[in-house]
């Protein structure tokens, strides 16, 4: 089969491979590896603005045939985002996505990112959701339909036209299905992978002591976002050192900044303990190992998900998981990770304490996560993903 997959997603700085390109990413490494069939790629920068070619061949990390790269420069895809939220305006007019593309041929269409499902779509397409997280609002922990309408749309195009859609979790599914009324039999699950080669044990002493990290710690390491609630990693922390009086205890957060997070920063600074909390920003796939690997715990309490990657990599790197009981997480963790309800910092203190006195309890939970990690990963999402092709023949 001829194959075309959206990359628009992909063509990001470095730093900002999480989530949905970092699935792009590891997919098509996967599909590149063992599939049979021909794969293209194609995206859209007007006027070569943003070089999103460079940033492709950057984020892929490996040289792709020049001639498996289909680039638009005369259509600004930013007007997609305008069309999609008001649908008076269109963008692709009816017509195919693979009009955009001249001289080109495909058999089928895959959008790996489903906040921009393109209007008017006419052609054999599979979608890739992640999650309903544009909808999902944090203060109350519920979703609102209401709340976003360009999302809304998108949904709404996705669940009345012929289009296969991969969730990338038995959650993302049931909301799909339960707030969007998609037909259940246009729905497949595939969960998403880790990569293995680079996630695994392995301690790095010289990093460790650039963030003077020469003793024992607990890490966050994902986006300072609010939605993945770092305050409550940093209340539990002093919690624990408050109850264990003196200990060498560090807390390392790793991970750009986000919006409206100046909040959590102030936090951190006017801390009892800032002088013991470590802030490394951006950390690359190595530095991630290193810093999981090295970690008493990886705390992970996520108010939503639409999967929960880190909480498999930090199992790989064979570190025990505390991590929320909602949305994804408990279908990612399996037996092997520690729950707790949303915002309880009491309890996650509760459970760092035991991961540090109980030796039983923190091998037991290495052993688990092992065992856990081996049900993911990139080669059997790929494989998966291509047996839905299949199916569209």
């Amino acid at each position: 089969m001829n194959i075309n997959i959206d990359v628009q997603s992909l063509c990001v700085p470095q730093n900002k491979v999480r989530g949905i390109p970092c699935y792009m990413k590891n997919l098509i490494s996967a599909f590149l590896k063992h599939s049979k069939n021909d794969y293209t790629f194609s995206f859209f920068d007007y006027g070569k603005e943003r070089g999103n070619r460079k940033y492709f061949y950057t984020n892929m990390g490996f040289e792709i045939r020049e001639t498996s790269i289909f680039e638009n420069n005369n259509v600004d895809y930013r007007l997609m985002t305008k069309a999609i939220g008001d649908k008076d305006v269109s963008f692709f007019g009816g017509t195919k996505y693979a009009d955009y593309f001249p001289y080109t041929k495909w058999d089928l269409l895959h959008l790996p990112c489903h906040l921009r499902i393109p209007p008017n779509l006419n052609e054999n397409t599979v979608v890739t959701v992640h999650d309903i997280l544009p909808i999902f609002n944090e203060k109350t922990l519920t979703y609102e339909v209401d709340a976003n309408q360009i999302f809304n749309n998108s949904m709404e195009f996705l669940r009345d036209n012929n289009i296969r859609v991969i969730a990338i979790s038995e959650y993302t599914k049931e909301k799909l299905i339960e707030y969007y009324n998609v037909d259940e039999k246009k729905i497949e699950v595939v969960y998403n992978g880790f990569d293995n080669e680079s996630f695994y044990n392995e301690t790095n002493k010289e990093m460790l002591e650039t963030y003077n990290l020469s003793g024992r710690y607990l890490l966050y390491l994902g986006a300072i976002q609010r939605r993945k609630d770092m305050y409550s990693v940093l209340k539990a922390y002093e919690i624990v050192k408050e109850k264990k009086q003196n200990n060498d205890l560090k807390m390392v957060f790793a991970g750009d900044k986000c919006k409206q997070t100046d909040d959590f920063y102030k936090l951190v600074r006017d801390s009892k303990y800032s002088e013991d909390i470590v802030l490394t920003g951006y950390v690359t796939d190595e530095e991630r190992r290193w810093l999981m690997s090295s970690a008493e715990v990886f705390v992970f309490p996520s108010l939503a998900e639409g999967f929960g990657l880190p909480i498999i990599e930090a199992m790989a790197c064979e570190t025990p998981v505390i991590t929320t009981n909602q949305t994804s997480m408990p279908e990612v963790g399996g037996d092997a990770a520690l729950y707790v309800p949303p915002r309880r910092p009491d309890l996650i203190a509760d459970y760092i304490i035991s991961l540090l006195e109980n030796e039983s309890l923190r091998l037991g939970c290495i052993k688990k996560g092992i065992k856990q990690k081996e049900k993911f990963s990139w080669e059997r999402c790929s494989r998966e993903t291509e047996d839905i092709y299949k199916k569209m023949k």
